[in-house]
């Protein structure tokens, strides 16, 4: 019963990073602190679901975790919202 519950919250979680983080990411908006469920979501996907998989498999959530960690370190660009507001 528990692990249902558990199962769905992290189910709404991984929904609410994919959407809403996702949109925040393309606009600039808050770009680090919408990268930091991206990057635990895409951490999860790769050491958990497909760690048996063959790398043909985990290689869209590598690279998705390798560009969200690239981000987290560059920060957003000058085209981004977070630069106009706080440049």
């Amino acid at each position: 019963m528990i692990m249902a519950v558990f199962s769905e919250f992290a189910l709404v979680l991984a929904g609410f990073a994919e959407f809403i983080c996702s949109i925040f990411l393309i606009f600039g908006l808050a770009t680090r602190c919408a990268l930091v469920p991206l990057i635990i979501t895409m951490s999860v996907a790769l050491t958990f679901v497909h760690i048996d998989d063959p790398f043909k498999s985990q290689e869209k959530a590598f690279f998705y975790l390798l560009a969200y960690l690239f981000l987290l370190v560059t920060g957003p660009g000058k085209y981004s919202i977070d630069q106009k507001l706080f440049n």
